[in-house]
């Protein structure tokens, strides 16, 4: 019933002219116009989220041109207005993501004492493999062999909830890659299909020592790794795989166990420090270097000489100089934080 209501050509043009990805939601404007031209969505009805995505169960423009179906005959494939055509779109989604039909998800497990491994749903194994490492169903029950292989998903760390996780988790993630998400829709299926729903928690409780973080502690988290010499690529704010497989080396490295990528308070106290590093206006440390400049590159090591002050929040780019003989160097960071 929530679409989103901001229009989805306005949404995809800024989308396509700021910040990183320009090339992919240039292309996904022009996929959206395609949608309107075929005549399957009115144009006053593409409205949508800030990112793009639109309609009854939010298909990106893409995604929506290479698997919407109509089925309810209309001739149409409106994923705003009919529900036969949005429930039918994202079946043919997840079918063709890999789904299989009467296997399950995956399911939460008990750890047995002693017991260490790191969260890594993508590393499968055999249900063989995990009965002989001492796991069972969280109620205690021997681990069902009715998942061909799973892998070991921790979202909390050891001492929160495990699951095991198979193939039909992996097709969750890839409609919204977030594990969290992912989960949530698992353990939603769950309540919907099992005759007793009334309780809704999963069995082990979820730890309350190590709480979340905020956007910003994970980008200072990310910015630390970085300065440490971990390539997750860039600061977003996004804990995903590349930023936990770096929290667990980082971990390893430093003796911290369990060394289980968890991105909470604990870690963040660890690799940032019990008081946050000072802010540039875009999350940057104000005494962090540039990442890996080359030796010799002359630019490089004048940028490194420099100090970026911390300025106010503003439109107006961020600049400061160096000169060096008769040439004068200048590093501005723009307003959305590409320097």
């Amino acid at each position: 019933q929530t679409l989103g209501k901001k229009p989805l050509f306005e949404s995809l043009a800024t989308l396509s002219c700021f910040d990183r990805r320009q090339s992919y939601f240039q292309g996904e404007y022009a996929n959206a116009l395609k949608i309107v031209q075929n005549g399957d969505i009115a144009p006053n009805d593409m409205t949508g989220s800030w990112a793009g995505a639109f309609g009854q169960t939010q298909f990106m423009p893409s995604t929506f041109l290479e698997l919407a179906v109509d089925f309810d005959g209309d001739g149409r494939r409106d994923l705003v207005n009919s529900v036969p055509d949005a429930l039918a779109s994202t079946a043919n989604f997840l079918d063709n993501r890999g789904y299989r039909t009467g296997e399950p998800w995956g399911y939460e497990v008990k750890l047995p004492d002693g017991f260490w491994a790191a969260s890594n749903r993508k590393d499968k194994k055999s249900i063989s493999h995990w009965r002989d490492q001492g796991l069972t169903l969280a109620n205690g029950s021997p681990l069902p062999y009715d998942l061909s292989s799973a892998g070991l998903l921790l979202p909390a760390g050891m001492e929160g909830p495990a699951f095991l996780v198979g193939k039909n988790f992996d097709t969750f993630y890839s409609y919204n890659a977030s594990e969290n998400y992912a989960l949530a829709i698992a353990h939603l299926s769950d309540l919907i299909t099992r005759e007793d729903s009334s309780k809704t928690d999963f069995i082990t409780a979820w730890p309350t020592d190590d709480p979340g973080i905020s956007r910003q502690q994970a980008k200072d988290i990310q910015q630390a790794l970085l300065n440490a010499g971990y390539d997750i690529g860039g600061v977003d704010g996004i804990i995903g795989d590349n930023t936990r497989t770096a929290i667990q080396q980082y971990q390893t490295s430093r003796g911290i166990f369990p060394a289980d990528g968890r991105a909470g308070q604990k870690f963040y106290r660890a690799i940032v420090g019990n008081a946050a590093p000072s802010q540039t206006q875009y999350g940057q440390p104000a005494n962090s270097k540039p990442l890996n400049p080359a030796p010799a590159d002359r630019m490089g090591q004048l940028i490194q000489q420099q100090t970026i002050a911390p300025s106010s929040y503003s439109s107006q780019p961020s600049v400061s100089s160096s000169t060096s003989g008769n040439t004068r160097y200048r590093r501005v960071i723009d307003a959305d934080g590409t320097i």
